[in-house]
């Protein structure tokens, strides 16, 4: 997420995407998640316990995380 040298574990993965998607508006890709996506995601932050189907998925809402964050910090430098 933040490092290529650094391996985190699945619960950070999952608090991290409910971070950004707390924290970024939604006109820039923010609050992309449905409340049933942020429960699964609270009991992943919990538990930590995860399947290979449930760590694609985690990846995915990750990658939409930081496409929104990406639109959401070139907002001002498209000319």
């Amino acid at each position: 997420m933040w490092d290529t040298q650094r391996v985190e574990p699945w619960c950070r993965a999952a608090s991290y995407a409910l971070t950004l998607d707390w924290t970024m508006p939604k006109a820039f890709g923010g609050r992309f998640l449905t409340k049933a996506e942020r429960d699964r995601l609270k009991v992943f932050e919990r538990s930590g316990r995860v399947t290979n189907a449930d760590a694609a998925w985690i990846e995915e809402v990750v990658a939409l995380a930081h496409k929104a964050a990406e639109t959401w910090r070139a907002r001002g430098k498209a000319a």
